[in-house]
């Protein structure tokens, strides 16, 4: 798996990827069944963090990620990355994560 990682922590600076990483077997593994469980979680009716606010571009963004060279995907995660650390900013008690995009499709927060 080729992926592009970025560590998000709620009032810490941003750590963003400077170029793809490739990712081993065990670790694509890992994040592949982080990404099946978000999106069984995602799909559940009463999942309302599954849903884009109305205006949203991210819908688009994500869809970008899908059609972009290397250096644009790694820029395209670094947006998406900034909009979670700024949700996170926002939150009482958020966990820090890794945000991982890969070059799939898939998108994880762990």
């Amino acid at each position: 798996m080729i992926a592009a990682l970025a560590f998000v922590s709620a009032k810490q600076p941003l750590v963003v990827p400077e170029a793809l990483a490739e990712l081993g077997a065990e670790d694509a593994d890992y994040l592949q069944r982080h990404v099946d469980k978000l999106r069984a979680e995602a799909s559940a009716a009463d999942s309302l963090r599954s849903r884009f606010k109305a205006g949203s571009n991210m819908e688009e963004l994500l869809q970008q990620l899908r059609d972009k060279d290397d250096a644009s995907f790694v820029a395209a995660t670094e947006i998406i990355a900034q909009r979670v650390k700024d949700a996170m900013d926002a939150s009482t008690n958020p966990s820090p994560g890794v945000l991982g995009c890969d070059q799939r499709g898939g998108t994880v927060r762990t």
